[in-house]
């Protein structure tokens, strides 16, 4: 497998898609690596704003410094998209606390930044200063303070911030923790806030009861599983999964297939490639073979072009791009490539195009933007404050499979949300 410094220079590379999925090999991994960002910024600074939302969506997790909070400030002073103000006050929000709280009246004076992110912030300031039994209790209460059928995302948010808290104080042992996540509620908030706990906290006990999540049919708990298994790693949740595959049924290998993807271990690479070889359902083995192209695997470069070359599914990915990026990451040549890279350039372009439109003509979307940034920060009638705009921007009509996610990563809503 390529170590991480090969690919990060193709975060700067001039190829918008090479660049997209090298930073989705970094973000989808919830990388700590703090060289990261500055070459997000860089890039932003090469390539424009046009370009940048593509490099901020997966970048909300990455370790900010105090250097490149001043950065973003003064990109988002002088940013003329709403979506680009609302990506770089989402990852302001998410920076380190202890940075936030010595930069608090800088950011917060800043132009451009949302009343809702000047709350989230200040709170976020607050809870590390909680002792742990204090946050294991708010935890417990939290469901009651909020509507969660009108504020999803607002309570979920807000249990986050909780939980990453509570993970740095070591109030709660980890034998707990674990038992806490295996007694919660079935597809609760409860549930999906300890499994984000067990992975700040990297408990590899909590594997089996993450890898049982998979299964479940509600989006927040297979996200919370999913993303709790890639921040622990190691090959416990790996070998769980190669195991149980063939026994489980087609959501759960859908998920886990993630896992997979986003683990960076050789292990997770030779798990793919066997599982691959035994698939016989198309969109997997086209999701297997997506997984293989995104951990950049030399040995999985063949077993993706023969499925090319037998016919895959084609509502899953476009699997020739998918598999140009892995060969330009890892220097490899192949006779198609050319023509590949011409229609993925095409494809970047047309993307870029459609989203410009509609940063000309305004959409619906762009107005809730507005009010994300212009908020006076008023309270909902649960005491809870909607933190999280853009996650609650719905699409006002059917979207195409073939057009722009909106939910801002830039693939091909049939790559994206869509999959779902």
């Amino acid at each position: 497998m390529l170590q991480p410094d090969s690919i990060k220079p193709f975060i700067l590379d001039p190829r918008g898609f090479i660049r997209r999925a090298a930073l989705d090999y970094f973000g989808r991994a919830f990388s700590q690596d703090a060289d990261l960002m500055p070459l997000v910024l860089d890039a932003y600074d090469a390539y424009g704003e046009a370009n940048g939302r593509y490099l901020l969506v997966q970048s909300r997790r990455f370790v900010q410094s105090e250097a490149t909070i001043r950065r973003m400030l003064g990109l988002l002073a002088s940013a003329a998209r709403k979506s680009t103000k609302l990506h770089f006050n989402a990852i302001i929000q998410l920076a380190c606390p202890t940075i936030l709280e010595s930069m608090q009246d800088e950011i917060a004076s800043s132009p451009g930044i949302g009343e809702a992110s000047v709350h989230r912030i200040q709170r976020r300031i607050e809870l590390q200063h909680v002792s742990g039994a204090e946050l294991w209790d708010h935890l417990q209460t939290l469901p009651d303070e909020y509507d969660a059928d009108r504020h999803p995302h607002a309570l979920y948010d807000h249990g986050v911030d909780i939980v990453q808290a509570l993970a740095t104080t070591g109030y709660l042992p980890p034998a707990d923790a674990v038992t806490a996540l295996k007694n919660s509620p079935r597809d609760s908030f409860m549930q999906t806030w300890l499994a984000d706990l067990c992975g700040e906290m990297r408990l590899g006990e909590a594997v089996p009861t993450l890898v049982a999540m998979l299964r479940s049919d509600d989006a927040w708990t297979l996200d919370g599983g999913l993303h709790a298994l890639v921040k622990i790693g190691g090959t416990d949740a790996i070998a769980m999964i190669k195991k149980r595959w063939h026994r489980e049924e087609f959501d759960f290998r859908l998920y886990a297939s993630g896992v997979l993807s986003h683990v960076h271990r050789p292990e997770a690479e030779a798990a793919i490639i066997d599982l691959l070889a035994t698939e016989q359902d198309l969109s997997l083995s086209t999701d297997l073979s997506m997984a293989l192209c995104e951990q950049f695997s030399r040995d999985g470069i063949p077993k993706v072009k023969a499925l090319i070359d037998e016919g895959y599914d084609e509502q899953t990915t476009i699997l020739e791009h998918d598999l140009l990026c892995a060969c330009r990451v890892l220097g490899l040549d192949l006779p198609e490539l050319a023509a590949w890279e011409a229609s993925a350039q095409e494809d970047w372009e047309h993307m870029l195009a459609e989203h410009d439109a509609a940063h000309r003509e305004g959409t619906p979307e762009s107005a809730a933007l507005d009010e994300f940034l212009d908020s006076d920060d008023d309270e909902d009638d649960e005491g809870g404050t909607d933190d999280n705009a853009e996650e609650q921007l719905e699409p006002v009509t059917e979207i195409s499979r073939n057009a722009p996610c909106p939910c801002g990563s830039g693939k091909k809503y049939k790559r994206c949300c869509g999959k779902s």
